[in-house]
């Protein structure tokens, strides 16, 4: 209900089943949700656009960081709206290490990829789309296990919101 109220639509779909859902919360009020779908074989969402094996290795085990949400009040960036984001997405990458995933994904709009790569995470800019619905999709990745990764991840050398930029 608070996703639907936020964001104009319900935002269940059939990954729900095999997710894990987490919110945190603040006097008694939810601040922040997250939803981690995998591991796999269990079929991640932004695997209807690209298949993360052929990228990542066959066998490799995923998860998708997917419905990352915070309440509006919590959307600017201080102090303590990011501790409540970083608290929650370190719990899912703790959650993800568990169960041995390899890599985490995740879609973010552009602004959010510069601090999602000050978090460990990679641009998969093959997997970057234009969705009718939100405009432009950054796909990103944060490899929790190298040693299972068969390939190298590579960001876009001229992109200004990359790990690598300079400046």
């Amino acid at each position: 209900m608070l996703y639907h109220s936020t964001f104009g639509y319900h935002g269940i779909d059939v990954h729900d089943r095999d997710s894990v859902h987490w919110v945190a919360c603040l006097e008694g009020r939810i601040v922040a949700a997250l939803r981690l779908v995998g591991p796999t074989p269990v079929p991640l969402e932004i695997e209807r656009f690209a298949s993360l094996q052929d990228m990542f290795g066959p066998g490799v085990r995923l998860m998708q960081v997917g419905g990352f949400w915070l309440a509006p009040a919590y959307r600017r960036l201080t102090k303590a709206t990011v501790g409540v984001a970083l608290r929650l997405l370190d719990k899912a990458v703790q959650f993800a290490t568990r169960l041995e995933v390899a890599v985490l994904v995740l879609r973010t709009t552009k602004p959010l990829t510069k601090w999602y790569a000050s978090l460990g995470f990679q641009r998969l800019c093959s997997l970057d789309y234009i969705d009718p619905a939100y405009g432009a999709v950054f796909t990103m990745c944060r490899v929790l296990d190298p040693a299972a990764v068969r390939h190298a991840l590579l960001l876009h050398p001229n992109d200004p919101y990359s790990a690598d930029a300079k400046g």
